[in-house]
């Protein structure tokens, strides 16, 4: 295994961040549409509630944590989707 010394060095913080938001990219777009779903109100400030939540933006690993978990598993399932959407609200209620 020629490449295995190139598949253990480690990655600078940079490129392995760049390197899971590229892997849960679409994943993520499913995540914001669910949050966007999930806070839908006719009550204004339900909605402002989860447009605050997307546009915070951040890092947001621990939805992509989620994310990447399921597609290490084979398969990036709307089960996945909802459960990266609830560790997110958590997450998001205890700051």
């Amino acid at each position: 295994m020629p490449n295995a010394p190139d598949r253990l060095s480690p990655a600078t913080g940079a490129s392995s961040l760049a390197d899971v938001t590229a892997l849960t990219a679409a994943g993520m777009a499913r995540v914001d549409a669910a949050i966007r779903r999930e806070l839908y109100s006719d009550v204004l400030l339900i909605r402002q509630i989860g447009e605050h939540i997307i546009a915070a933006g951040g890092k947001r690993l621990r939805p992509q944590l989620v994310l990447l978990c399921a597609q290490a598993c084979g398969s990036l399932q709307e089960d996945a989707v909802q459960l990266a959407v609830v560790v997110e609200f958590i997450h998001t209620a205890t700051l």
